[in-house]
């Protein structure tokens, strides 16, 4: 079984993934890391959209340094 999911899943995850996974022995190491991975990136999908959410305009702060903020917020989210 090992011999044939190990290739199902190199198969079906891009490069940045492969190498978190690429020193795995087993099908079950590399299901294991990815699943640990992709929790934290629904982690930090949900924070940066509560931040989104979030965002306002504070006491002595200009339109330019909130739309910094918003950029990096989108930036984020787009990366992940």
């Amino acid at each position: 079984i090992n011999a044939k999911a190990k290739p199902v899943i190199i198969c079906a995850i891009n490069s940045n993934d492969f190498n978190r996974v690429s020193s795995c022995i087993s099908a079950n190491e590399m299901w294991d890391r990815l699943e640990v991975t992709y929790e934290v990136k629904k982690t930090k999908v949900s924070m940066f959209v509560h931040e989104y959410e979030m965002i306002i305009m504070h006491e002595n702060e200009d339109i330019r340094t909130v739309f910094i903020r918003f950029t990096n917020i989108t930036n984020a989210l787009q990366a992940l």
